[in-house]
């Protein structure tokens, strides 16, 4: 017997990020493309958003002021 294929959109994979979207000023992406710049990985520009919110919530936590996900 074959197998009946599911309309719609395929499960996410397990650990699959989300998508967020965020208002930034014009001046924050200027920012934000001059670390990437600066960098020899040349990260674009999603990477850096998440590197730098890691950071803020590593050191927040670090602070005692977060709570664990």
């Amino acid at each position: 017997m074959a197998r009946v294929r599911r309309t719609g959109r395929p499960k996410k994979p397990e650990g699959a990020m989300r998508q967020v979207a965020i208002r930034f000023p014009e001046e924050m992406l200027a920012a934000l493309d001059a670390i990437a710049a600066e960098r020899l990985d040349r990260p674009d520009r999603a990477s850096v958003v998440r590197e730098i919110i890691a950071q803020a919530l590593e050191a927040r936590m670090a602070k005692g002021k977060g709570k664990a996900a």
